[in-house]
């Protein structure tokens, strides 16, 4: 009996000490998912922010390609304007040369026109 008593002193002993064991267990258990849950939510808050900052730069992404889409059909429209005026400036400078030349052989016609009524006086 006494060794049963024994036995069930040791017994009570190691069931005692596996009981702290387990308690002590379970409180870094709850510690470690407190701690995890703290860092899931941290982490989910950066991935929420990363997330915004990446459809923000999306958005203005695309609003820049839009406007430089823009950019370049009022450059492509002032070039072919520029190339239109830079004709008709070498039309007008022809009709100009031309127009010059037709006076030049006018002032002559009436240089010759003084003369013979310079002659006939």
């Amino acid at each position: 009996l006494s060794k049963l008593e024994e036995e069930c002193k040791y017994l009570r002993l190691e069931l005692a000490k596996q009981q702290h064991e387990l308690k002590q267990s379970q409180k870094s258990m709850s510690e470690a998912q407190e701690k995890f849950l703290k860092e899931k939510a941290s982490l989910q808050k950066r991935y929420q922010a990363l997330e915004t900052d990446c459809n923000s730069l999306e958005t203005k992404l695309v609003s820049e390609f839009q406007e430089r889409r823009g950019v370049e059909a009022s450059l492509e429209d002032a070039l072919k304007q520029n190339e239109a005026l830079e004709k008709e400036l070498e039309i007008n400078l022809e009709e100009c040369d031309e127009k010059q030349e037709e006076c030049q052989a006018l002032i002559v016609q009436l240089q010759q026109i003084q003369g013979a009524l310079s002659d006939a006086e």
